[in-house]
């Protein structure tokens, strides 16, 4: 069973630092509504990532936002973040 992570409209610090401790089981992240992002977002959704490897699972990002693929792009974890994506 695959457990969803809805990002907030802003997924920045300190508005997703609370969610760092509630990553065990998920492996799908809703990113329709997320308007802002930085790398504290990369990082929230490199550790859902690493928790999926470790169930076996590969993570999927639904609706990711055009800001966050760049910043992935930038830092060169695009493959890592976007591999099971629609």
């Amino acid at each position: 069973m695959s457990a969803v992570l809805t990002l907030p409209r802003d997924a920045r610090l300190p508005a997703i630092g609370d969610l760092f401790a509630h990553l065990e089981g998920i492996t799908v992240v809703d990113a329709s509504e997320t308007e802002w992002c930085d790398t504290s977002t990369l990082s929230l959704l490199l550790a859902c990532a690493r928790q999926a490897r470790r169930q076996g699972k590969t993570l999927t990002l639904l609706a990711p936002p055009p800001q966050l693929r760049r910043l992935a792009q930038l830092h060169g974890v695009e493959d890592l973040l976007f591999a099971g994506s629609p």
